[in-house]
Order: C-alpha cells, then sequence, then structure tokens
C-alpha cells in the first residue's frame, strides 16, 4: 500500500470509473487499473466486483474511503502548508529582544513582515539581554537581540550571534546654539545637563571616560532604561540626550521627522554593539530566516549603510 495506490482507489471511488480516475489524476487507465490490483493484493481481498466495465465497490472498501477521505485531506493541508512553509508564508516565530528595540522598532518590523503572511504567528518578547540570551540559548526563542556584553557574559550557552556596531547621537532641541554645529563633543556636553542610560551599561561607562579624558565633567540630570524616553527630555529643552541610531529611527516614525529635534554625531565616537543571535545548532525555519534578513536590513539602515525607505 502506498500514497499513489490509495490516491487511485479514492479516486475511482469518487468518479466510479477507471477512466475518470484516469483523467482526473492525469495517468493512464491501466497505470490507474494496475494501482488498484497492487492495492486490493496488499490487503489479500477484492475492493471492488467487476461487471462487465462496471466496478462495485464491496464493504470494505466502502470502510476504506471513509477513512481515506479524511486522511488525504489532512495531507493536502500539510502539502499546502509545506509549501506555503517553502515560501515563508506561513509558521510559528518567536523574536525576543532587550528592551529599547522592542518598544517601536521590533514591533513594526513585525507588523510590517506580517502585513503579507496573515497566517503565520508571531511573538515578540521583551527581556533584559541576559534573559534574551537564555531565552535562545533554550530554544524559547528563534531570534534574539540584545547588548553584545551579554554575549560575553554567556560563558558555554549555544548561541551564535552577529555584531553590529552603532554610534550613538547626541539629541538636542533644534533651537540650541549647538545645533549649528556638525558633532557635539565634550566640551557641548559640559556645558549642558545631559540624559543617558543607567550607570551601569556600556555607553554611559564610555561616556563618562569621554568626558574624563577630556578633563570636562558629566552634569547627568536624566536616567533611564532605554534610550527612546530620553529624547522626550531633549524635546522638552531639559538636557542633551546621548541615544543610539535605534532610538532616532523610532522617534522619526513616531512624530513624522525629528519633532523639534536634531541629531548630531558624537565626537569621539561612542561606540554600541547589538547582537543578533540564534541557536548555534538549531536551524532556523524558513519564516525565521526571512525575518532574520529584515532585521539586519534595517540595521543597515541605522548604520547609514542602506537609503531609507
Amino acid at each position: 500500500m502506498n500514497l499513489i495506490q490509495l490516491r487511485a482507489f479514492r479516486e475511482v471511488m469518487a468518479t466510479g470509473s477507471i477512466s475518470r480516475a484516469a483523467r482526473t489524476l492525469g495517468r493512464t487507465q491501466p497505470s490507474v487499473s494496475a494501482a488498484i490490483a497492487k492495492l486490493e493484493a496488499s490487503y489479500g481481498m477484492p475492493l471492488f466486483e467487476r461487471t462487465g466495465r462496471r466496478l462495485v465497490p464491496v464493504p470494505e472498501a466502502r470502510h476504506l474511503d471513509g477513512e481515506l477521505r479524511e486522511i488525504l485531506a489532512r495531507l493536502d493541508r500539510l502539502d499546502r502548508d509545506m509549501k506555503r512553509m517553502r515560501e515563508r508564508e506561513v509558521g510559528t516565530l518567536t523574536v525576543a529582544s532587550m528592551p529599547g528595540p522592542a518598544v517601536w522598532m521590533v514591533p513594526g518590523l513585525l507588523a510590517r513582515f506580517g502585513a503579507d503572511r496573515p497566517d503565520a504567528r508571531m511573538r515578540l518578547i521583551s527581556r533584559q539581554s541576559e534573559t534574551v540570551v537564555r531565552e535562545v540559548a533554550a530554544g524559547q526563542a528563534d531570534i534574539g537581540l540584545c547588548d553584545a556584553s551579554a554575549i560575553a557574559a554567556a560563558g558555554q550557552l549555544p548561541v551564535a550571534a552577529e555584531l553590529m556596531r552603532l554610534e550613538c547621537l547626541c539629541a538636542l532641541p533644534a533651537s540650541a546654539p549647538e545645533a549649528a554645529c556638525t558633532s557635539i563633543g565634550p566640551e557641548q556636553l559640559a556645558e549642558r545637563p545631559v540624559a543617558h542610560l543607567i550607570g551601569e551599561h556600556d555607553t554611559t561607562r564610555h561616556l563618562m571616560q569621554l568626558m574624563s579624558d577630556a578633563g570636562a565633567r558629566l552634569n547627568t540630570r536624566f536616567e533611564a532604561q532605554m534610550f527612546l524616553p530620553l529624547l522626550r527630555f531633549a524635546q522638552q529643552g531639559l538636557a542633551f540626550a546621548v541615544v543610539d541610531p535605534v532610538a532616532r529611527h523610532s522617534w522619526r516614525e513616531l512624530n513624522g521627522g525629528d519633532g523639534g529635534l536634531n541629531f548630531r554625531p558624537l565626537k569621539p565616537p561612542i561606540a554600541f554593539d547589538v547582537a543578533l543571535i540564534v541557536h548555534r545548532n538549531t536551524p532556523l525555519s524558513q519564516l525565521a530566516v526571512s525575518f532574520r534578513g529584515a532585521l539586519k536590513d534595517a540595521f543597515e539602515t541605522y548604520l547609514g549603510r542602506r537609503d531609507e525607505d
């Protein structure tokens, strides 16, 4: 018994004729007759009584036909699903992200990605970077986005990482005199209150070192766990904010433009390394492969290597 024989049998039952079944299946009549004969041989009993050119199904054939309807229907659905998975249209995708990108950037990407994939199921989990690494390593997320420093602390966990180096920016009110500068350095920051990430973050430690190397004092006024909220303080003219390019792009999408802010590079630069991680030993689904490509494209835009739409 094989699938070809079962499909031939099901079509003969549906059409009542070898010739009509052959036309429907796109096969020759002898091949369909041979398939039915082999199926009967495998069961050791006839499934049809031959009366001239007519085939009359025996009761056992009707029982088999009833069971086959759902089985073949499920196989057909499975075949369609596998083809759609190949085309990256269906499946389940779980993305774990550190909080900053999980607020606006990743949901925006998932929304655009899912617009043409109505049957794909997507989950976004917001976690601290160390937890993102553990969840990808445990197979609880397909793709992770985290602070690169969390990878070094991960030890022997089975994750593979692609590192993307972002350079922080200074966000300042468009009305500030420093908006005329092409870059912002320690001398400008020393004159203003500053908003930055909480003290243990790498970018804040680098900022403190930058100011110290210049013999300047960092005037911290606002701290937050994510970059994006810092921009509200800059918008109100209360501080200059040190943020990453992801926050700038999110801010622009939220406000339909710069929203009263100017963004300038920091000189010397402050780097912020982001890691895109997957499980080292578990292949990604076609859906996850496609979304990983969308994430990388987005970061190419943030890095200035790809034109914005």
